[in-house]
């Protein structure tokens, strides 16, 4: 386990990207963040990623939509300079920006939402990023700005392209007010090459390849705690999609 608070090398109020090898045994790695002591206290999570694609998908990139901000992190994975492009279609299909990237060995390149002239403020939107080799991609979701009362975040690691399905099986989200209710919501891709619709043997409503599908319900908060809501996907009129392990934690405060 490390700090970068104990390494004297790394410079303070600074952000790095890391590369970690291994002679002789495999290692998995794990990334915690913490900012706090205080009211604004606040932790991100994410696993290491010990392959990279050539094709990552995002299915939710939030540009100040009650709040939230999802920042892009990609690193390379390879050896040569590569070139990441993220193309971004709103979720309701109506706004399209195109984003480029070039990236050393190594190294991360970030996409801020709010500092990107093609993103409105106000949109979600869902983003495949490609490269002609292979790159590694972590979103983090905030809802901390200056003036936030109760600051909120989480974090994940993008989906590789995949030929069969490929699901993001942990989202957490922290909500205040016990009694009262909240929406959340899920949103999965089509990451096949089938084109689900309604009426076939792959009925779930998912359209085609790199199509998108957010579902939002209400819950209401009956006491503090966490709590683990489990989602199990439905192909309609047909079965149930048994073992995704698809959920969220649910942090009541």
């Amino acid at each position: 386990m490390g700090s970068p608070r104990d390494a004297a090398d790394l410079p303070g109020s600074s952000q790095s990207s890391v590369v970690i090898t291994s002679q002789g045994a495999p290692v998995v790695a794990v990334v915690n963040r913490h900012q706090g002591p205080g009211a604004g206290n606040e932790a991100l999570s994410c696993s290491g990623i010990s392959q990279g694609a050539t094709s990552v998908s995002l299915p939710l990139v939030s540009n100040m939509v009650g709040g939230w901000l999802t920042s892009v992190i990609a690193q390379n994975a390879s050896a040569p300079t590569t070139t990441v492009t993220a193309p971004f279609v709103s979720l309701d299909g109506t706004r399209t920006a195109s984003l480029t990237r070039t990236v050393a060995p190594g190294r991360p390149a970030v996409i801020d939402p709010r500092f990107e002239s093609s993103l409105v403020a106000g949109t979600e939107y869902t983003v495949a990023l490609t490269a002609p080799s292979a790159i590694a991609v972590v979103a983090n979701n905030h809802n901390d700005l200056p003036g936030t009362v109760a600051p909120m975040g989480d974090s994940h690691n993008g989906v590789a392209a995949a030929l069969g399905s490929a699901y993001l099986p942990y989202i957490a989200k922290n909500t205040d007010g016990v009694g009262q209710e909240t929406t959340l919501s899920v949103t999965f891709r089509n990451s096949g090459a089938t084109t689900w619709t309604k009426g076939s043997a792959h009925q779930a409503r998912l359209g085609v390849n790199g199509d998108d599908r957010t579902f939002s319900f209400r819950v209401r908060r009956v006491r503090a705690g966490t709590f683990s809501l489990h989602l199990r996907p439905v192909i309609d009129g047909i079965a149930w999609m048994e073992g995704e392990g698809v959920y969220m934690i649910v942090a009541v405060r």
